[in-house]
């Protein structure tokens, strides 16, 4: 495929994934082969509006060494393993969707597909061991999980998200909507609701009645009211990082106050993390301005929806506290504003 045309579908690729919810600000990354020894992909730190070609960087496989003075995603190693393993595959989506994230964290793969689903996706999804993001074990653990399954398109990463192959960008989409359809499925099944809760956009029709804004000192304040999260800070004592964008945000978790606190105490704890629960009646994001605070409002519902998982099914854990801790820590020093 001609360079240009690849970074052009890239490019293209993110807007789309952007508009469907199933990519936020700079999470997840998309790549596509150029030929057999080389593919491009997205750049690390930067947001999907906006790019160019000159951002999307050339990974030669072999080594995974690139040219120029743009950094290639941290998570280019993961791309270079599947493209090794399956010389079929030309497009790869990693994605941060919520159903597949929310599941994910029990561990479990997705089986017993029907046979439309099974033509999409393979005979299973497995769900890769949880590794540090950007490192070698989150590599290793996701070409472990595909060489293990070697029909399968997709690939949930406990406590992350998932990752889609494609024989083109448009196979790789439908490999991604399968997967959420099917994940959103597997929700029902555990919750034992027929429709439990809806992917949080907040500027869509459904994600505007619930959440509001209010701006105080030069911040934004969105107060989130989605079902898990009025769920969580109704059934849980304050809420831990059980997937890696809340960990990155929030570190270990956040707290739960008590019902009536004032803006003092409020203020108190969101100098500390930038989001609170409070009893009975949602969550407190804040962010330095809109697009900060909805990106928060969808991880924290994200990671609501995720508790509610491993609260139903008793399996799964949340992300390690040196862990969090330290993805909070890379997080703000490397990726906490847009590039």
């Amino acid at each position: 495929m001609d360079i240009n045309e690849a970074k052009n579908k890239v490019i293209s690729s993110g807007l789309r994934l952007q508009a469907t919810g199933l990519i936020a600000r700079t999470w997840g990354n998309i790549s596509c082969r150029v030929d057999l020894n080389h593919f491009v992909i997205t750049p690390s730190g930067k947001g999907y509006e906006g790019l160019s070609e000159e951002d999307i960087v050339m990974i030669r496989l072999s080594d995974e060494s690139f040219e120029g003075n743009v950094k290639p995603s941290s998570e280019r190693g993961v791309h270079a393993a599947l493209y090794k393993l399956h010389p079929d595959i030309n497009f790869i989506i990693h994605t941060h969707q919520l159903y597949a994230t929310a599941v994910g964290v029990a561990g479990e793969a997705l089986s017993g597909l029907e046979d439309l689903n099974s033509s999409i996706l393979g005979s299973i999804v497995p769900c890769a061991k949880y590794g540090l993001s950007t490192t070698k074990p989150l590599r290793d653990n996701v070409e472990a999980a595909s060489r293990e399954n070697p029909s399968s398109r997709a690939i949930l990463m406990r406590n992350h998200g998932a990752v889609c192959m494609g024989n083109d960008m448009e196979d790789c989409f439908l490999v991604c909507e399968t997967l959420e359809e099917l994940a959103r499925e597997r929700f029902s099944e555990i919750t034992g609701e027929n429709t439990p809760y809806r992917v949080f956009l907040p500027d869509s029709s459904t994600g505007k009645r619930y959440i509001s804004y209010r701006e105080r000192n030069g911040a934004v304040f969105a107060f989130l009211k989605t079902p898990a999260v009025k769920y969580a800070s109704s059934h849980m004592n304050g809420l831990p990082a059980y997937i890696d964008d809340m960990a990155q945000l929030c570190g270990p978790g956040i707290p739960l106050l008590p019902r009536g606190s004032g803006v003092k105490r409020i203020d108190s704890h969101l100098a500390k993390r930038p989001a609170v629960f409070i009893k009975d009646r949602g969550a407190i994001c804040m962010g330095e301005n809109k697009e900060e605070a909805d990106a928060l409002a969808m991880v924290l519902d994200k990671n609501a929806c995720a508790a509610i998982v491993r609260e139903k099914t008793g399996k799964g854990a949340s992300v390690p506290l040196f862990t969090a801790l330290l993805e909070n820590y890379n997080y703000k020093k490397s990726y906490s504003k847009l590039k």
